[in-house]
């Protein structure tokens, strides 16, 4: 074994196979017209037959064979995948043909790769079949600075969008569940006894029996439910020991094998009686296969409606064809086969297959035809700053992108007002789109990243009113170590009481991110949530008025003049709510005048006397303007997630290399940071004795999920 360096880069050279002719007269050669090719290329050879013989032979690359060498040793796997008999090649005689071959790639990732690969093809000469080798010069792949996601087009964005839809669902299938009775004795050695008799009872039948599964099982795992019609499971082993069996058959075509499948529960309970505890039922709905388009179609329209309006945002030119990558029905489907809810039909009572109205859910991947575009008129971006809200995204996506050649990317989510974009002329994705990229441009000067383009956005289910969260995600570049990962000291005015890591975190708080990386167990991810205390002086008052007998017609001016007068009170302002029927007071007070705020609601009230309005009430901490606040609690959160992830490659003995994934959010009370003029919501107090005598402390959260490329 030798070694030999290619372009700085180390390979190792096993003894392996030279061209050879054998007893046949032919030889090959190949060649390589480069022999380094980006990550996102195919490489391709120029095999060359020559034939110097009188006679012709054929060339059968059908039955070719690469030789791959990796680790020590020469790997085979097939040269043709498909329509291989159809690679039969004629090289007639004192003739010479080429041809061009596909060959091996291994994936690059932050460093190039490089493949040795040689050929194994059978050559028909003299009426025999000859097995013969061509080494090909060995080859390179490199980490193509402008790749972005595995399995996609570069330069362009993907589009990922959730569509809903109200549709009658049609029950296709039953789940048939049967448990056994409790014994004292029950062993966990050997399956349920009655259980291949019992299958073969449904197969003679002619049930269209798709799946049979068993676990253990204990009544007492289960609580009955109030309606008296099911069992909701609510223990796990551990608690009580399994004490009997819970066997599941899973049968289609429901509909037209419904009179069948009574007639063989009614046989299956007299043949084993009392080895028989119960039996129940639940219909299910394919949501695959067959006929199950139409259960998806309205949901489909609707994430595809959306992909359509986010490329109109960002100017990607025009769709692809899209597919689907995740569905769910609010009602249980025959591809989740738990039947422990009060939706069960125990046996004997008849089960019914009656439609029902669900609601499907759909997620849909697209991509555009161009880069998008981020330029935005600078009057356009500061009539959004006032619709700009805190996202309030669902945990709805898994990690759905792989990020190729280690291209690093910034995921951060934008939330915008439904009500307050349509106000100001602006589409609320649009304006979520733009407050995601504040955040990012927020995240780059913090890290000291050079923003690339953005690569992803990702909607998420919409709120009330028409609320938009956008997931965006933009490329980055920066200087490529660890070492560089230098997070700066904050101003260290704010105290995180609370700081939870990987192994500790709610993986329930903040957006799903739905990127990943390539090969994780060569790279480290650290998760870390904080809460931040955020020091404030003013307390906001918020007393909203409605009445049952329409809009209320009293003048705000006069009385908001009074509320000003009050001893501590700061600010007060008056606007319509609830769509303009009602009307609402949103007054500060310094925190030291607590006390004012029932003197505020005395003045209200007595204004309000002859309309019988009923008042709601809010009482908060406030400063207005969180900006500073939020950086501060992110530079923190980055600095406590960076030395978790020194920590934990530390315990791997390995080096953090590279930074390939930062992704970010923030959380506060609307109440907090809110400007006057903008409803904050949150008035859930009907008396001012409900309030609490001791405000709720201010914070802020924030989550950082960081993903790095590690080496030894």
């Amino acid at each position: 074994m030798r070694e030999i360096v290619v372009a700085g880069f180390l390979a190792l050279e096993a003894a392996a196979p030279s061209p050879v002719a054998g007893t046949t007269g032919i030889a090959a050669s190949a060649a390589l017209a480069s022999t380094t090719f980006l990550s996102t290329a195919d490489a391709q050879a120029t095999l060359t037959v020559s034939n110097p013989t009188a006679l012709s032979a054929v060339l059968d690359l059908g039955e070719a064979t690469f030789r791959v060498y990796s680790n020590g040793n020469w790997k085979a796997r097939p040269y043709c995948r498909e329509n291989c008999l159809w690679q039969h090649f004629q090289i007639p005689p004192a003739t010479r043909r080429s041809f061009t071959i596909a060959l091996p790639s291994c994936e690059a990732l932050s460093d190039p790769c490089i493949e040795d690969v040689a050929l194994d093809y059978p050559i028909e000469a003299n009426g025999q079949t000859y097995v013969q080798t061509v080494r090909f010069p060995q080859y390179r792949f490199v980490p193509d600075p402008n790749a972005t996601y595995r399995d996609t087009r570069d330069g362009v964005a993907v589009y990922l969008t959730q569509g809903w839809a109200r549709t009658t669902v049609v029950p296709s299938s039953v789940l048939v569940s049967i448990r056994t009775p409790p014994s004292t004795s029950f062993s966990t050695a050997s399956g349920p006894a009655i259980l291949v008799p019992m299958v073969e009872m449904f197969r003679a039948a002619h049930m269209a029996l798709s799946a049979t599964t068993y676990e253990p099982d204990n009544p007492r795992w289960y609580a009955a439910m109030t309606s008296g019609g099911g069992a909701m499971r609510w223990a796990r082993p551990g608690v009580y020991p399994p004490n009997s069996w819970l066997m599941r058959f899973r049968i289609e075509n429901a509909m037209q094998q419904l009179r069948v499948l009574d007639e063989t529960l009614a046989q299956v309970r007299r043949r084993f009686g009392d080895q028989i505890d119960e039996i129940y039922e639940c219909a299910g709905v394919a949501v695959d296969g067959p006929g199950a388009q139409a259960t998806w179609s309205g949901a489909e329209d609707d994430a595809n409606r959306q992909a359509e309006q986010l490329l109109q945002i960002t100017k990607g030119g025009s769709l692809d064809a899209g597919y689907r990558i995740a569905s769910r029905l609010s009602q249980p489907s025959s591809r989740e086969p738990l039947c422990d809810s009060d939706d069960a039909t125990f046996y004997p009572a008849p089960l019914t297959l009656t439609p029902f109205m669900a609601d499907a859910r759909v997620q849909i991947r697209h991509q555009g035809t161009r880069p998008p575009s981020v330029e935005i008129p600078p009057a356009v971006v500061a009539l959004a700053r006032a619709a700009v809200t805190q996202p309030r995204p669902q945990s709805t996506y898994a990690p759905i992108l792989s990020i190729a050649a280690d291209r690093p990317e910034l995921y951060v989510t934008g939330g915008a007002s439904g009500a307050a974009s349509v106000e100001a002329g602006l589409v609320p994705k649009a304006v979520a789109i733009l407050a995601a990229r504040a955040q990012a441009k927020t995240i780059a000067a913090i890290l000291g990243l050079k923003l690339g383009m953005e690569s992803l956005y990702a909607t998420y289910a919409p709120g009330l009113w028409g609320d938009a969260a956008i997931g965006v995600a933009t490329t980055f570049s920066r200087s490529g170590v660890a070492a560089a990962f230098r997070v700066p000291d904050a101003a260290q005015s704010l105290h995180l009481h609370d700081v939870q890591n990987s192994n500790s975190i709610d993986q329930n708080f903040g957006p799903d991110v739905p990127i990943d990386v390539a090969q994780p167990e060569t790279a480290i991810r650290e998760r870390t949530y904080t809460q931040a205390d955020v020091p404030y002086q003013l307390l906001r008052f918020q007393m909203e008025l409605n009445s049952d007998d329409g809009p209320i017609a009293v003048a705000t001016a006069p009385i908001v003049a009074k509320v000003r007068s009050v001893p501590g009170v700061v600010e007060a302002v008056a606007s319509s709510s609830n769509g303009g029927s009602g009307v609402l007071y949103d007054v500060l007070v310094k925190r030291s005048n607590r006390a004012a705020a029932s003197q505020i609601a005395n003045l209200v009230a007595r204004s309000y006397a002859p309309v019988r309005a009923q008042a709601t009430f809010g009482l908060d901490p406030f400063i207005g303007d969180c900006t500073a606040f939020a950086r501060e609690a992110l530079v923190l959160t980055l600095r406590e997630s960076w030395r978790a992830a020194q920590a934990a490659a530390a315990a791997r003995n390995v080096r953090l290399r590279k930074l390939l994934l930062v992704a970010v959010s923030s959380n506060w009370d609307d109440a907090l940071c809110s400007p006057l003029a903008k409803d904050p919501g949150g008035r859930d107090y009907e008396s001012l004795s409900e309030i609490p005598l001791a405000p709720a402390s201010a914070v802020i959260e924030s989550s950082v999920r960081l993903i790095f490329r590690t080496s030894r």
